[in-house]
């Protein structure tokens, strides 16, 4: 029973079948922006939607479970970008979603760009933890922070608690995983941005 990272752009139909075949039950893809225009402007990849919406299905029918790793928050996300993300998030359905905050990493060319817009960054570890509650995301152009914080979280909620999703899941696993989730959602996270 093992999971494994995987790229939308890199996994085929005979691939898939093997990684069942060896024991791989769950794969998670970095889909990262339901808007192509943001997927693109953060150099995720040479995929679009409809490849996306392909490569899902494909190691959903190989017998593996998706995990969907969604990001919100780049510099040139607006709402509606965000809405799109998680529209994109729901109409997928997988299995399980990871929905994070854009964070940025000293070294790393983002946190260059950031610093040189002047956005006030991260300095310490609980600031770069994103269940923190001192989680400290950055803003985009157009979004204030602690609105991507508050997007994200509502969006968690949204995704776990969707009538399609919780009817995936318990004909897939079974009635006891509705509590597990049930169980996820009565944690409210405590935010001090």
């Amino acid at each position: 029973n093992i999971w494994a990272y995987a790229r939308i752009d890199t996994v085929n139909a005979e691939l898939l079948r093997e990684l069942r075949r060896a024991g791989v039950r769950w794969l998670a893809y970095g889909i990262e922006s339901g808007n192509e225009e943001i997927r693109r402007g953060v150099l995720k990849g040479n995929f679009n939607n409809p490849q996306i919406r392909d490569v899902v299905r494909m190691t959903q029918d190989a017998g593996i479970s998706v995990v969907g790793n969604y990001m919100l928050g780049f510099w040139d996300d607006t709402q509606d970008t965000m809405r799109e993300t998680m529209d994109f998030a729901r109409e997928l359905n997988c299995e399980y979603a990871n929905i994070y905050c854009v964070t940025v990493y000293p070294g790393s060319a983002l946190y260059d760009e950031m610093l040189a817009r002047g956005v006030d960054l991260p300095r310490s570890g609980e600031e770069y933890a994103q269940m923190s509650p001192r989680f400290k995301p950055v803003p985009t152009r157009h979004v204030a922070a602690a609105e991507v914080l508050r997007f994200r979280d509502k969006s968690f909620s949204d995704y776990y608690a969707g009538a399609s999703y919780r009817a995936m899941m318990r004909d897939k696993f079974g009635a006891g995983v509705l509590e597990e989730i049930d169980g996820m959602l009565s944690i409210k996270l405590r935010e001090n941005i």
